[in-house]
């Protein structure tokens, strides 16, 4: 399954790869992630944007894919800054990437989406 998050940052503070980062450390005991994670660059001119605009993505080999939904959600809710005016987290939970979310990511790279 593949995993996907951003904007869980804001103006003042936190990151979304420290985020990422805890959340393969709370899926250890239920998965195994697969490669490295993904560092995905988002448009660099996006006006709304809260600072790196970055996101993170990373495969996961679990059995258990409710209990991994369940983690990476409360991952999610307890890490990101709510507080922030351009924050809007965005978590997703695939058990493939499909040619549609691939272009939406070459569609996010390049356009304000």
């Amino acid at each position: 399954m593949f995993i996907g998050i951003d904007d869980t940052d804001s103006e003042r503070g936190l990151c979304t790869t420290y985020l990422a980062a805890v959340l393969m450390e709370r899926l250890r005991p239920i998965g195994k992630v697969k490669g490295l994670p993904m560092l995905v660059r988002l448009n660099p001119c996006a006006r709304f944007k809260t600072r790196g605009n970055a996101a993170l993505a990373f495969e996961l080999e679990s059995d258990r894919p409710e209990e991994v939904k369940e983690t990476a959600l409360q991952a999610v809710l307890e890490l990101s800054d709510f507080s922030g005016a351009n924050t809007n987290p965005g978590l997703v939970v695939a058990d493939r990437v499909t040619p549609q979310m691939k272009a939406f990511y070459r569609r996010a790279v390049t356009e304000i989406l």
